[in-house]
């Protein structure tokens, strides 16, 4: 009999500890997944407003760079970061959201060359502003962004994603 109740404890410590263990391996995945998905968000905000601020480079003013289409899913500009007076390959660029990763597109001699900046993006919102503040979308009147980009972390077994957004305002410096 004493034994019967020994393991009868034993298994109700066991079910607690058992538990508890799901329970905090449920947390630490939950919070490993947030960082992941907040230093990629980070990391995307952080290369896309560096790029976007050299929008409409042109230091001989004779390349005509500028915006060519301010989308509220899509940035296309242009750039003339070598100072040859024409645009090139690297010097068109896109930035826009597609099958749920942040790409970076770039004009090449055969085409365009997509790259992958971050993925799990399930939202892209740029809005934009003239000199004077007011909201825009005249590629020619641009002159600031605001870039509000949203990710989720992967859905994982029992645990549902999680949705973290980003927003920043970025001044174009060439503009």
């Amino acid at each position: 009999m004493e034994i019967l109740v020994a393991m009868a404890i034993f298994s109700v410590v066991m079910a607690a500890i058992y538990t508890t263990f799901i329970s905090q391996q449920r947390s630490f995945i939950k919070q490993e997944e947030i960082a992941a998905m907040q230093q990629n968000l980070r990391v995307a905000l952080y290369r896309m407003t560096r790029e976007i601020r050299m929008a409409g480079c042109d230091p001989t003013g004779e390349a005509g760079a500028g915006v060519v289409t301010a989308g509220a899913t899509e940035f296309r500009f242009t750039e003339d970061v070598n100072g040859d007076g024409e645009i090139q390959g690297d010097e068109d660029i896109t930035f826009l959201v597609e099958d749920s990763e942040l790409k970076r597109r770039r004009q090449t001699a055969t085409g365009f060359q997509t790259e992958a900046i971050a993925e799990n993006i399930s939202g892209l919102i740029i809005t934009y502003f003239d000199a004077g503040g007011a909201e825009t979308t005249d590629p020619d009147q641009v002159s600031s962004a605001e870039i509000e980009l949203t990710a989720q972390t992967a859905p994982r077994g029992l645990i549902q994603p999680l949705s973290r957004t980003l927003s920043m305002r970025v001044e174009i410096r060439n503009l």
